[in-house]
């Protein structure tokens, strides 16, 4: 990629980890795992703004461009964070049949 698709690619990881850090810290408020998720939502914000800037004043046919690399980049996303959760199920399951 060049350094505006890698800057899309990057803005997708860094928007994720926004609202991750972002949704997690108040479960995690309590204990030492607090201190992390304050911290990286907040460094997330920063770099995901940072991502934004890198982006401006490019060319229309590298936005429609950048568009595809976009959706193509948050589909992944998905589908890792999908079969996380399917693992993390199958996890509860197998845990749940053998405490029985």
């Amino acid at each position: 990629l060049d350094n505006a698709g890698k800057a899309v690619v990057n803005l997708v990881l860094e928007t994720s980890g926004f609202h991750f850090h972002t949704l997690a810290k108040p479960v995690f408020a309590e204990g030492d795992s607090s201190v992390y998720f304050a911290a990286h939502a907040e460094a997330d914000e920063e770099h995901m703004e940072l991502g934004i800037d890198l982006l401006a004043g490019q060319h229309p046919d590298t936005y429609r461009r950048l568009l595809e690399l976009l959706d193509e980049s948050w589909d992944m996303l998905e589908t890792v964070t999908t079969r996380f959760a399917e693992l993390v199920a199958l996890e509860v399951n197998e845990s749940s049949c053998a405490a029985q």
